[in-house]
């Protein structure tokens, strides 16, 4: 006899049933009522055989793949990975009650068979020299990890400063003569040295650090440059010491909100320092680093023909390259260098006065020393002059600067020399000297201001005016004292 309607209705949510389509946003004819149902005898009787067993045994599965406290008394399980680890073998086991306990009647029946006492004994100590090992192999491996990165952060400071690999052994060395003074009173001393001595910091091993944290850089500034959606490029040429010819190749970029301004490569120009030669270098600077040339939007250069020339510049060839124009700008500190010689032409003759003095003392091995322990042994600021380079902007400036710091020694050594120079007793000289001495002073120190990471063209601008100010409050004071 089938069950009445209301019964039927009781045992309906107990059976599992797709949803309707309108559920699952699709589109189709609409869900049959259940008075539309062909039978209810059909809904019923499945509803009565097998959603409690199909529950029951769902239940007995999940509380079978867990993991039970139990099993490590008994049969030597640990918790890992989801699994049950055997810590007598180290093989895993599928958290089943029947799979933990077969593995261990089968794979260690010898323990198996001990007295209940016996066996517990044993897997007491095998878990006890289970949790001893991982203990020993995770401390090893902290202690691996951190002399690792000491040795990188020292390898790191070797770099910046420039010096040789080598010293990483020195410094070791250095660190552990020192140890037993430093660390006396420390409870630990004996695994601080014991840390200190284990540090990898060989050449080889430095100049591994070095080379990998290079890489890394230089990886991490292509993928920037990659993601990159347009650049503002400044290109400076310059000569390094053994009068070879460099060119600086430095993009501005944005990385999300943040602006990054990176050196992207420092060139040789052993061909030439012409357009095309400046054009070829950039273009393998970009090769190398995989940037696309065509996303530079600006250019900064120091206005050169070589580089703003109309016909061969630099410019011309990066725009038909690229095919659209470019926003071109004369760097300001250029300007800036340009002015403040130009209008310092009058300090040529005091210039010359100076070099020439200052390369006697400086060019020859024994005035050198003779002048040096002069300087030391009145106990003057400096221990000696600095040599003119035109090539450097600042360098007029701090030869003016030390020199006049000098100038006393300077008039006694000449004196004591027998070198004439009319000049060091000439009152109109030495005010000239002094004005110029302040003068290139006050651009030193205007140029340092416009040079740094992160300047803008309005903090640029703001340095200028304020440098023009101060100039004309100087040409007020000069009038006021009646000079």
């Amino acid at each position: 006899m089938l069950p009445d309607l209301p019964r039927c209705s009781r045992t309906l949510p107990t059976a599992p049933r797709p949803l309707p389509l309108a559920c699952c946003h699709q589109s189709g004819p609409a869900a049959p009522a259940i008075t539309d149902l062909p039978a209810v005898a059909e809904i019923v009787t499945p509803s009565l055989e097998h959603p409690k067993m199909r529950a029951a045994k769902k239940t007995r599965t999940d509380s079978g793949r867990s993991f039970r406290e139990a099993w490590t008394e008994s049969f030597g399980m640990i918790e890992h990975n989801g699994k049950a680890l055997c810590t007598l073998c180290n093989e895993s086991v599928v958290c089943r009650t029947s799979s933990v306990r077969r593995h261990f009647d089968t794979k260690h029946k010898n323990v198996a068979e001990l007295a209940t006492t016996e066996r517990k004994e044993v897997l007491e100590e095998k878990l006890r020299k289970y949790h001893s090992q991982s203990l020993s192999v995770s401390s090893y491996l902290s202690r691996t990890n951190h002399l690792t990165a000491a040795s990188f952060q020292i390898s790191l400071c070797i770099a910046k400063h420039g010096k040789p690999l080598s010293d990483g052994d020195t410094i070791k060395t250095a660190m552990l003569s020192e140890c037993n003074s430093l660390f006396h009173d420390f409870p630990n001393r004996d695994k601080i040295i014991q840390h200190i001595s284990e540090m990898p910091l060989s050449r080889n091993t430095v100049k591994d650090r070095v080379q990998r944290m290079a890489s890394d850089v230089s990886q991490q500034l292509t993928t920037d440059l990659q993601k990159a959606t347009c650049y503002s490029m400044c290109l400076d040429e310059s000569t390094d010491i053994n009068n070879h010819t460099k060119l600086a190749v430095i993009l501005r970029y944005a990385v999300g909100d943040i602006m990054r301004e990176e050196l992207v490569k420092v060139a040789s120009l052993s061909e030439g320092t012409q357009g095309i030669d400046i054009y070829n270098a950039v273009m393998e600077a970009f090769l190398s680093q995989d940037i696309r040339p065509e996303k530079v939007v600006s250019i900064t250069s120091d206005g050169t023909p070589s580089m703003v020339g109309a016909t061969s510049g630099f410019i011309q060839f990066f725009v038909k390259e690229i095919k659209h124009q470019v926003i071109q700008f004369h760097c300001i500190i250029h300007q800036e260098a340009l002015y403040a010689r130009e209008s310092s032409k009058k300090i040529d003759d005091v210039l010359k006065d100076v070099t020439k003095m200052v390369n006697y003392i400086m060019a020859c091995a024994l005035n050198f020393r003779q002048f040096k322990a002069l300087l030391e042994e009145v106990q003057a600021q400096h221990n000696c002059l600095l040599m003119y380079s035109n090539v450097q902007w600042l360098s007029r400036g701090q030869v003016l600067e030390r020199f006049v710091a000098c100038l006393d020694e300077i008039r006694l050594f000449m004196n004591e020399k027998g070198q004439k120079y009319p000049q060091l007793t000439d009152m109109t000289w030495l005010t000239n000297l002094m004005f110029f001495t302040d003068f290139t002073v006050h651009f030193n120190v205007l140029n340092k201001q416009l040079q740094g990471v992160g300047k803008t063209a309005e903090m640029m601008f703001c340095d200028i005016k304020t440098f023009e100010r101060k100039l004309q409050v100087f040409g007020r004071i000069k009038i006021w004292m009646g000079c």
